[in-house]
């Protein structure tokens, strides 16, 4: 058998429904929900043979994902496929990500501007800041006139973020994603450090390109 297993809003059932399209049943059994042996857990049951099932289960709960907020804002749920988008940024400038996240190249080894390849829902907005003396006071200044969507109510100040620094120890096309919200695609340098500033508790991580641009 095979479990379909996952947080929730992340494509889960939108498998399944593509899945669906294409099934044909040719077991003596039929398509439906049941508690999963043992337990309480309601799971679709979808037979593969006589023998196996495809098991759609609930989401599971991500408490460092944005899609694990109560009440987080309804533009970064995900109903289609992510566009990329490209945004080119400066060097100490910042990408505003809504009013939600940013990313911000601070040593990019004397490059003139990045080409951040974006995949975030189509409904975020994304900005690229050109450097200011206090990138910090820009975008508390952004937040508290709701200047860019999406926004969240619980964010007011600097203090409800964290700042994570990443310095790059590979050369290549590289990834720094945030949970729950999507994530950015560079080429990178060995060295180069660019700094995520996200609400707190919120996961990031930097690593190898999932999609080599």
């Amino acid at each position: 058998s095979a479990y379909v297993i996952g947080a929730k809003g992340v494509g889960k059932s939108a498998f399944i429904t593509s899945f669906l399209r294409q099934y044909r049943n040719t077991s003596n059994r039929g398509v439906g929900i049941s508690s999963y042996k043992e337990t309480s857990l309601e799971v679709w049951q979808i037979p593969l043979s006589d023998e196996a099932s495809l098991y759609d289960t609930p989401g599971t709960g991500i408490d460092n994902s944005f899609t694990g907020i109560s009440g987080h804002p309804k533009e970064i749920d995900i109903y289609e496929p992510l566009v990329e988008r490209k945004v080119d940024v400066a060097e100490n400038g910042s990408l505003f990500i809504g009013l939600l996240a940013r990313i911000d190249p601070i040593n990019v080894n004397s490059k003139k501007k990045i080409s951040f390849h974006c995949y975030f829902p189509k409904k975020v907005e994304l900005k690229a800041i050109t450097p200011k003396n206090d990138m910090n006071a820009l975008f508390v200044k952004y937040i508290q006139k709701k200047a860019m969507k999406p926004f969240y109510e619980k964010l007011e100040k600097g203090s409800d973020f964290d700042v994570f620094d990443f310095e790059l120890e590979a050369n290549g096309p590289r990834d720094i994603g945030i949970a729950g919200l999507g994530w950015v695609t560079f080429k990178g340098s060995v060295g180069d450090v660019y700094r995520i500033t996200v609400p707190k508790n919120i996961g990031v991580y930097a690593s190898r390109a999932k999609i080599d641009k």
